[in-house]
């Protein structure tokens, strides 16, 4: 019987819906057998689809019976191949967006998905609920319980939120912004890393994670604003800009009379100090900068004084070095 254009692709949508319910069946079992529950989280992925590859081989090959000897003269018996074959339900692609509604039991029939779900009942289907759509009121937590500072957050645009936080400082981002400024002894005016971290708050406050809290999600906004701010001022001097167009041209005055150097190189010698080591940085930063004394770095329990001044060395030499190789800047056309 010749199979028309249009029975051809229905029967091969089949097939293949067929096959992959039966290697996503083995994919729920070898989680199961792992001990791991579905979404895996911990999982060794190469394991596990291995060990889901095999069981499903072995489900194929137990659906297909044993394979006719190639000397074999016989002809299958088409009704007994139909019988073998699993009709998949119209319910194939389920109302909650997975992409299997029905899964295969050991036997390779189709199941329901109650039935599934009570066999594997620790490899049963669930959405994550950091994935879910921010909701109209702002997002629901499950750990912030009575904190006062989540209203801030929840109602309003982003420019809102982001009038709310810069008035108030209810969240404290100004002392959280000036902790990883001098934590990580960073070249950055930390009154723009205050109102970038307040930005990308107010930006991603409704797409916070459930189960993260409330502390550790805005330490970690401010960890995003620090790289903004240091992948900017490395393109800005890439490009070999005016420091007097940029934003923190203030700053890059105050760093240019603190270290007795033009305004037009502070820029540089910030963004060669941000590359360097996090011991150099620091070195630098107090020394040259806050112009504080190796006698008092080593009261306060940051090495002998040798050790001190090589840092220190090792940093100036890698700056100077960057002056004396930088262009001209480009002329304005």
């Amino acid at each position: 019987m010749l199979l028309g254009p249009i029975a051809l692709p229905r029967l091969q949508s089949r097939a293949l819906r067929a096959r992959s319910s039966i290697a996503f069946g083995g994919f729920v079992e070898a989680a199961q057998h792992l001990g791991h529950p579905l979404p895996v989280g911990t999982l060794d992925p190469v394991a596990l689809v291995a060990q889901a590859a095999g069981i499903a081989r072995r489900r194929l090959r137990a659906r297909r019976g044993p394979r006719a000897s190639p000397n074999s003269t016989a002809r299958a018996d088409p009704r007994a191949r139909t019988a073998r074959r699993p009709t998949p339900s119209t319910r194939h692609r389920g109302a909650e967006g997975f992409p299997f509604e029905h899964l295969t039991g050991p036997d390779g029939r189709f199941e329901d998905k109650a039935t599934c779900q009570s066999r594997t009942s620790r490899a049963t289907i669930r959405p994550r609920r950091d994935c879910l759509p921010p909701t109209p009121n702002g997002p629901l937590r499950r750990n912030d319980g009575d904190d006062p500072r989540i209203s801030l957050l929840r109602d309003g645009a982003p420019s809102e939120i982001l009038s709310r936080l810069v008035e108030t400082d209810a969240l404290g981002l100004e002392a959280r912004a000036s902790n990883a400024r001098d934590q990580g002894a960073w070249l950055l005016d930390v009154r723009r890393l205050h109102l970038r971290a307040a930005a990308r708050v107010a930006f991603e406050a409704r797409r916070r994670p459930i189960e993260e809290p409330l502390d550790t999600w805005l330490d970690r906004c401010v960890e995003s604003a620090v790289r903004e701010l240091l992948s900017e001022q490395y393109e800005e001097e890439l490009a070999l800009t005016s420091v007097v167009e940029s934003d923190d041209v203030e700053f890059y005055r105050r760093i240019a009379h603190a270290m007795e150097i033009e305004v037009e190189l502070a820029r540089l010698v910030c963004a060669r100090a941000n590359a360097l080591p996090v011991d150099q940085r620091r070195i630098f930063d107090a020394l040259i900068l806050q112009r504080r004394s190796v006698e008092e770095l080593t009261r306060l329990g940051w090495g002998p004084p040798a050790k001190l001044l090589e840092l220190l060395e090792q940093a100036v030499i890698v700056i100077t070095h960057s002056i004396e190789r930088r262009p001209e800047r480009r002329r304005e056309t």
